[in-house]
Formats: C-alpha cells, structure tokens, sequence
C-alpha cells in the first residue's frame, strides 16, 4: 500500500516539471504563463522559442511521461497504482504546486505515459489524430478527438478494470484542459455577414 501511495505522489511530482516553462524563463526571462495561451506546454513555448523549442519541449514532457508510468512496473507497484500514476503525472503537468496550480494541458505527458502503459493505445490514439487532422485539417481538434477515442480503445482492447478507469481519467483530464475549445467547436457556425454570432478567435 505505501509503495503503491508512493509511486502514485512521485508520479505528480514528476508531472510538476514544467519544461516549457523554466527553459523560456532561462533562455528570455519571460513568464510563459504570460505569454500566449497562458500555457506552459510545447506549443506556447514554441510560440516564444520557435520549432526547436516546441520540440524539446514535447520530448521531455513525454519523457516525463514514461517515466512516471515506468517507476511503478520498476518498482512492482499494483495495476491499480500503474493506472493511478498514468493520471497523476497528467494532473502534475496540468497543475503544478510550485507554479500555483498553473501548467500546461497534458497532451505530451499523455503521449508518454501511453507509449509505456499500453503502447497499443498510443498507436490507437496516433491514428485517429491523423485521421482527423486529414478531415479537419485543425491539429488541435484532431489531436482532442485522438484523447477522446482511447477509452474505447482499451474497450477494445479488453484492459483490465484499473487500466480502462487510468485511460478514462486521462482522456478526461485532456478534455477538460481543452473545454473553452471544444465549447467553440460546438457552437453553431455564424450566417455569413452575421458578425454578432462569431465566435471568440474566429
């Protein structure tokens, strides 16, 4: 039981490691919180240091990832404290305490920690993002609708109970951080010349 309590609270602490926003902080000064989205993820801090940036960023918040999933299959923690720990290096990124509760929105320390925890489901969730960035052509909804489909693929894949209720929790988490975009996505598209309607961003 103190082991399983154990992997699952370094798997948030590990989550709390906010690449994106103390490798902007040392190389401009800025508060990556205050830039952009507000975020502290690969995207927003692409948005300050440019491709490079985007991808150190996203290579190191999904190694963190697979780290966090990996210490409780090192250390033979429980299914239930794999699953757990799967969504706390998520719930980490997403609100760190040292930065107040402010993160980014867990979309590449999912990707790793699925890449480790079942990479079937990583697969799964790869090709549906693709699919949908082809209909879409939006990355970002593409991406959401990828998080949104992996519960049915470890439906599919018939996961034991504690796995299938860690990727619902994950999946869930990612659409919460990406709630006002999907409140936009949903809201009915403005008649042409109806400026009223628009939507925020549009």
């Amino acid at each position: 039981m103190i082991r399983d309590v154990g992997v699952v609270v370094i798997a948030y602490v590990v989550g709390c490691v906010q690449t994106g926003y103390y490798l902007v902080l040392a190389l401009t000064g800025q508060d990556l919180r205050r830039v952009g989205s507000g975020s502290t993820g690969a995207r927003n801090a692409g948005r300050v240091l440019g491709l490079k940036g985007f991808l150190f960023t996203l290579c190191i918040d999904a190694g963190k990832g697979a780290l966090a999933v990996a210490v409780p299959i090192w250390f033979g923690a429980s299914p239930l404290a794999s699953a757990t720990a799967l969504v706390a290096v998520a719930v980490g990124h997403v609100w760190p305490i040292q930065l107040r509760f402010c993160g980014g929105r867990g979309v590449a320390v999912g990707l790793g920690g699925l890449a480790v925890f079942d990479p079937r489901l990583l697969g799964m969730l790869v090709g549906i993002t693709l699919f949908a960035w082809v209909v879409s052509r939006c990355f970002q909804f593409s991406g959401v609708a990828g998080f949104a489909a992996i519960p049915f693929a470890a439906w599919f894949f018939e996961l034991p109970g504690e796995a299938l209720a860690g990727v619902v929790g994950l999946s869930l988490l990612v659409l919460f951080t990406h709630r006002s975009h999907i409140s936009g996505w949903l809201r009915p598209v403005p008649a042409a010349g109806d400026r009223s309607a628009a939507r925020p961003g549009d």
